[in-house]
């Protein structure tokens, strides 16, 4: 809802800017009334019309969005233990507490003015139907009644006025009135919105006194009748108010020279401000989209963000391309983005306070507090989280078992007795397939088979143990995409060949890796196949057909990367660098 507001004033600040640098001096009021009209329904429509796909199809147009959401939109993280009501609660309570009061005094004065209609008495002039007032206030009309105090007044004067409200209550001017009091109480912080309004006032006024003289009354006469009622007060702000100021302007434009005809095709040129409004419009849209990753595009992990974020290279990442193929996996996860909690002790139950616990692979995290009690806010539920105290063993655990709560029970840290055969969840370089990543996703598009060819296909998420040799061991399914298909998985893994092992404090380890593998009815495509299914835009320019992203980029100069599905079967990829 804010967003939309916030676009809505935006078209009418632009619009209504363009109207009183194009219009304010021409003759042309009823194509005025008409051209603040559509200034409205443009500003309240724009927001809501949707060309997202055609934004989508086009690579320049999707980079443009990609730039819009890093560069522009801000970036807002949640921490635990956040403020129960943040500086935007504020706003939205203070905007919320002055429209109530603008909307009550809008039904005041529609309550008066129906009040007067019915306690006032009628009279028929000329067959116009008026309403006297006893009170000196000026006249005015709303709607189909009309309101005034006849004493004092010549007939010449008196039928001046009959023609001037009867032209407002003939040609509905009270619901442009109404709708410009109606946009100035929801945009009450608009400045653009209350100058807009006085224009419709104002222009109204101008149709009215249009009619007067065309009927044949003298022009000087009227003005001085004008003069002679700028003392008399509005009744109401939302009433048609025969002298409502400013008559300096009004009587000013009686005197000025017809505008030739030729001087409306001006008015022509709000349609392409209105389409470009619509294209920023639906860019924002779409940039919001790409930040906010919705399900269209394929969400690039939390744990290589951490790394983009941090700058870590060479230890944990091998090349650009990895930073790809676990942007790509991650989306195949499908994995949902959860609050967590739990509590931190020691073997005795007692609380620790102040252990960091932080998504694996991301210096992000939280610390416990007295009580041992921590949280994390807006987790993907397959990151693993990491617990670390000094002098206590790290633990791990899935974020997704921690939504309801959890209790984490650290061990005191025994490692030089037992180093030699202690399997290590956390250590300082990860373990490797030989050739990285793209090596691998050719080993299993190479070895795994769809038992049965069934019609299924996901991914079955795998532990085992990389020993200090490389070595696999220990083998076993963390998440099962279908039991009839895991047993495949297992069967790949433990034929793999050995890996580089992992390291921590400069040794050699056992480490415990996780996987996702690819099982069923999936298609799998070696490295090279895939190479020529991405499509690479940098920075808003496609890399060249043929060249490698590694030999331009190193996973270091990357700011963000966002894949998005195509047509035409090829993945695009979009890449923003520190550049």
């Amino acid at each position: 809802m804010a967003i939309y507001l916030l676009k809505v004033n935006f078209a009418l600040i632009l619009l209504y800017g363009f109207y009183r640098l194009m219009t304010s001096r021409d003759t042309f009021f009823a194509l005025r009334r008409a051209t603040l009209w559509t200034i409205y329904l443009i500003s309240l429509t724009i927001p809501l019309l949707n060309i997202e796909y055609w934004i989508k199809d086009s690579d320049t147009t999707v980079s443009m969005a990609n730039s819009y959401a890093t560069s522009i939109l801000p970036t807002m993280m949640t921490y635990a233990n956040a403020p129960s009501i943040t500086w935007k609660d504020f706003l939205l309570y203070v905007y919320i507490a002055v429209v109530t009061i603008m909307l009550l005094n809008f039904i005041l004065q529609l309550g008066t003015i129906v009040y007067m209609a019915c306690k006032h008495k009628k009279i028929s002039i000329n067959g116009t139907i008026l309403h006297t007032l006893r009170s000196k206030d000026g006249p005015f009309s709303f709607f189909k009644w009309i309101f005034l105090n006849k004493e004092g007044l010549s007939d010449e004067e008196l039928n001046e006025i009959i023609i001037h409200e009867r032209t407002h209550v003939n040609q509905w001017h009270s619901l442009d009135s109404i709708f410009s009091e109606m946009f100035c109480i929801f945009c009450w912080f608009n400045p653009f919105a209350w100058l807009m309004k006085r224009d419709v006032r104002i222009n109204l006024e101008f149709l009215a006194d249009e009619s007067v003289l065309a009927e044949g009354n003298a022009r000087k006469a009227y003005q001085y009748h004008l003069l002679g009622l700028a003392y008399h007060s509005p009744k109401t702000d939302i009433a048609n108010n025969f002298n409502v100021l400013p008559l300096k302007k009004r009587i000013k434009m009686m005197n000025k020279r017809r505008t030739k005809e030729i001087a409306k095709t001006k008015y022509l040129l709000f349609a392409p401000l209105a389409a470009a409004l619509l294209f920023v419009s639906n860019i924002d849209t779409v940039a919001r989209s790409l930040s906010e990753k919705i399900p269209e595009i394929a969400k690039i992990s939390n744990a290589t963000k951490g790394l983009l974020e941090s700058g870590v290279t060479g230890n944990k990442v091998q090349s650009v391309a990895d930073l790809v193929n676990n942007a790509v996996e991650n989306q195949a996860q499908d994995a949902k983005i959860i609050n967590i909690k739990g509590t931190v002790v020691d073997e005795s139950g007692k609380p620790i306070q102040g252990a960091l616990v932080i998504i694996n692979g991301i210096k992000k995290g939280s610390v416990s507090d007295t009580k041992g009690n921590f949280s994390l806010n807006e987790v993907s539920d397959d990151n693993t989280i990491v617990v670390q105290y000094v002098g206590f063993d790290d633990m791990t655990f899935r974020a997704g078992d921690a939504a309801n709560g959890i209790k984490i029970t650290l061990k005191k840290d025994n490692s030089d007795s037992n180093g030699e055969d202690k399997v290590y969840e956390s250590v300082d370089k990860l373990p490797s397939f030989p050739g990285g990543s793209d090596k691998l996703s050719d080993y299993f598009a190479k070895n795994i088979k769809n038992p049965e060819n069934s019609t299924k296909g996901g991914f079955t998420i795998v532990a085992f143990t990389v020993n200090k040799d490389g070595s696999i061991s220990g083998a076993h399914v963390v998440r099962s995409f279908d039991p009839e298909l895991d047993s495949e998985a297992l069967k790949v893994i433990n034929s793999m060949p050995n890996w580089e092992p992992g390291i921590k404090k400069g040794k050699v380890v056992k480490t415990l890796f996780t996987i996702p593998v690819p099982v069923g009815n999936i298609k799998l495509q070696s490295s090279e196949e895939r190479k020529k299914n991405y499509k690479y835009i940098i920075d808003g320019k496609e890399l060249p057909e043929g060249q490698d992203i590694n030999d331009i980029l190193k996973p270091s100069e990357i700011k963000s990367i966002i894949v998005m599905k195509s047509e035409d079967g090829k993945a695009k990829v979009y890449v923003k660098t520190f550049k």
